[in-house]
Parts: C-alpha cells; structure tokens; sequence
C-alpha cells in the first residue's frame, strides 16, 4: 500500500485532504520494518523521532521499579502516532514502545516535524491537527485507565 493512500485512510489525519499535503508528509515519512520485542520507543531515552504505526501491533510499557518488570499501559492501533511527546517537549520517553510480533511503521525525523510544526503552509496547521488529535486520544485512554483505578 501506497503511504500516501495509508494515510489518507486514517482518521486521525483527516485534515490533510489536500494530495499537495499529503504528497509532502508521505515523501517526509521514511517506512521501516521492526522484528518482535524491538525496543522502538526507549523509556527515558529523549525522542528524535514521531512514529505512526501502519501495520502489527506495539505495546507501550512502563517499567515498575516496585516488580522490578514493564506494565503495559496500551496496545497501539494501526493509524496511531507515538513518541510525540517526547519529541515535542524535548524530554525524555515516559514510556517504551515495543514491536509485538513485525510491526511496519512509518517514521517522521525531527527536523522534518520542526519543519512541519514552524512552518506557516496549511500543511502545518493540518499536520499539528493530526498530533492534536492524537495526543487527546492518548489523554482519554490515561483518563479512562485512572477512572477504573478509583473506582
């Protein structure tokens, strides 16, 4: 499958209507292929990357000190974008990202994210839409996970 057209299919990026626009994101994308257990996200490592899963499953783990074993916080769907934070606010990773079985995924380097996140085309506002969008889904999931640990 064609990134473009990937992209195109996913929700989350539903702003990029224009093939001008999604012309630009899928050349800036680089796709590369992970084997199961890979480590894609480093919990505290500083992120240099955005991800966007396009095929396979990854689970986003924490590691417990109290068990001394990582806690898996969430299974990430095809479409979802990860390691954004990190990426955004220049810490490191509060969590790690890791392969379960092949995973494909596409991956946006810094420079290419300044460049769309500074930049004054419609493409930027569309692109930081998609991470908006992205980062309020992640935001339901921590907020609906805490509500079943209350009660």
């Amino acid at each position: 499958m064609l990134l473009k057209n990937f992209l195109k299919s996913q929700s989350v990026f539903k702003s990029l209507a224009d093939e001008q626009d999604l012309d630009a994101l899928s050349r800036a994308i680089y796709v590369q292929e992970f084997p199961d257990a890979s480590i894609i996200v480093q919990e505290g490592k500083q992120g240099k990357e955005l991800y966007l899963l396009i095929e396979g499953k990854v689970e986003v783990t924490h590691y417990d000190l109290v068990s001394g074993t990582p806690c898996v916080l969430k299974e990430l769907k095809v479409g979802e974008l990860f390691g954004v934070l990190s990426l955004m606010d220049h810490l490191p990773s509060a969590a790690s990202c890791v392969a379960v079985g092949t995973v494909k995924v596409g991956i946006l380097p810094r420079v290419a994210y300044n460049l769309l996140a500074k930049s004054s085309a419609p493409i930027a506002l569309n692109f930081q839409l998609a991470v908006t969008r992205q980062i309020a889904n992640d935001i339901r999931h921590r907020n609906d996970a805490l509500r079943g640990l209350i009660g």
